[in-house]
């Protein structure tokens, strides 16, 4: 995951999720020989700053349907969408993955989709039979 940065390059050291587990490499569906395959995809995920070290556990992903999906996290509602102009470069950005055998390997291609979760701002409703004009 990355984060956005109004200069482009962020000062802060990372430092995963207080929640973060890391799983043994055997029991991750995510292996280098089913994204080499092309029977798994990777999607990038660009997060806001202001989230970035306190991620939700389920997010819900757009679809066809509803494609901006929303949902509300620690009193903050955001949105997710795609975002299909960064797909260019995404493809720039090379993903290491072990291989089972010890090794890390960069993995063949890119991600799948490039997907923006962005803060919603909350504007309220005017009624316009109230509303006055001067």
């Amino acid at each position: 995951m990355s984060s956005d940065s109004e200069t482009g390059s962020d000062s802060e050291a990372y430092a995963p999720p207080d929640n973060f587990k890391p799983l043994a490499q055997s029991s991750s569906k995510l292996t280098y020989s089913n994204l080499a395959k092309g029977e798994k995809e990777l999607w990038l995920f660009k997060v806001p700053k202001s989230m970035s070290k306190n991620l939700p556990a389920r997010i819900p992903l757009p679809s066809v349907i509803d494609p901006e999906a929303k949902f509300e996290h620690d009193g903050t509602d955001y949105a997710i969408v795609e975002n299909k102009e960064e797909k260019a470069t995404a493809e720039k950005i090379k993903v290491l993955c072990p291989d089972g055998k010890g090794n890390v390997r960069q993995v063949p291609g890119s991600f799948a989709k490039v997907l923006n979760i962005n803060e919603v701002a909350n504007i309220p409703k005017i009624d316009p039979s109230i509303a006055t004009s001067k």
